[in-house]
């Protein structure tokens, strides 16, 4: 989940190597080479590719982070830069979600194979989150 990184970012880092993996991207063009599929917003949601995913990897925001709690996947995360909640962010989404970190240079270097392996599990200290947020809010505003 890499939005504004562009093609020339992907390419970077280097996924054509991991042949012992899928990566699943939205956006552009579709096409699809040995390990890597892109969909377009037509083909397939974000939401699809969370949920049929293994891992997601990304540079963590609200709503990707939300999408992993929802489906229970794991995060492989680099920094976003300049972002003031990035931070807390990522302190409270680790409490719900299996997170490992991805300097942008070993991201963008082909330091993401040795991440894969052996991804961060879920857990009993993990909390969740029942998915009804919308439900209990509405609610909280009937009973107002």
């Amino acid at each position: 989940s890499f939005g504004g990184f562009g093609i020339d970012g992907v390419e970077k880092m280097r996924l054509h190597e991991m042949v012992e993996s899928q990566f699943m991207f939205l956006g552009g063009d579709p096409s699809r080479t040995a390990n890597v599929i892109t969909f377009t917003d037509r083909d397939a949601t974000h939401e699809e590719l969370v949920t049929a995913s293994d891992a997601i990897i990304t540079k963590p925001g609200y709503g990707v982070c939300t999408e992993a709690i929802l489906n229970r996947r794991p995060i492989i995360y680099t920094s976003r830069g300049k972002f003031a909640e990035y931070g807390p962010l990522v302190d409270e989404a680790k409490t719900y979600i299996p997170m490992r970190y991805i300097s942008n240079e070993e991201l963008f270097g082909g330091g993401l194979k040795e991440k894969l392996v052996d991804l961060p599990q879920f857990h009993d200290g993990l909390l969740t989150d029942t998915g009804n947020g919308a439900v209990e809010a509405a609610e909280i505003i009937a009973a107002a």
